[in-house]
């Protein structure tokens, strides 16, 4: 079973999903815009092996029936401080699934595409920048920066 993690509307999963189809190779979508409302996990790591089951709308997948994982998250836009507590309260659950399981994704002894500790770094291109320089690449003159005036004025 291969466990797919984001919007079918990404092209890439569409496409990967759509192969798996034809070449008859169980996988689960997991959309995690469904976060906090179909999606169950409960696991555990016992004897030195994952053990535990994701349960998803029709589908319950023991963990240990996994073979493979690529995922594909869409980063959410921030929260909207003005949604109302319900909307928060689902807000706070759904990031705490997602918390869990890319702590489950990264602890799977299976292959993992895109691992979520593995990909931390690349959500901060001022630390991507130090590495190019680190490996001796040319770097244009570059500002970080959030104030308008010192864009304009480095521009």
């Amino acid at each position: 079973m291969i466990l797919l993690c984001g919007p079918l509307s990404d092209p890439v999963l569409s496409h990967l999903a759509a192969h798996l189809s034809v070449l008859e190779i169980d996988f689960v979508l997991l959309d995690q815009r469904h976060f906090g409302r179909e999606v169950q996990l409960a696991w555990a790591i016992e004897e030195a092996s994952v053990k535990g089951f994701l349960d998803y709308g029709q589908w319950q997948v023991g963990l240990e029936e996994i073979s493979g994982v690529v995922i594909r998250w869409e980063m959410e836009e921030p929260m909207n401080p003005q949604l109302g507590a319900t909307r928060r309260e689902m807000c706070d659950a759904e990031s705490r699934l997602y918390q869990h399981l890319a702590i489950l994704l990264d602890a799977l002894p299976c292959a993992v595409v895109n691992r979520p500790s593995a990909t931390l770094s690349n959500r901060s291109k001022a630390y991507q920048l130090g590495l190019v320089r680190e490996w001796g690449f040319d770097i244009p003159s570059t500002l970080v920066t959030n104030d308008p005036t010192r864009a304009r004025e480095f521009y």
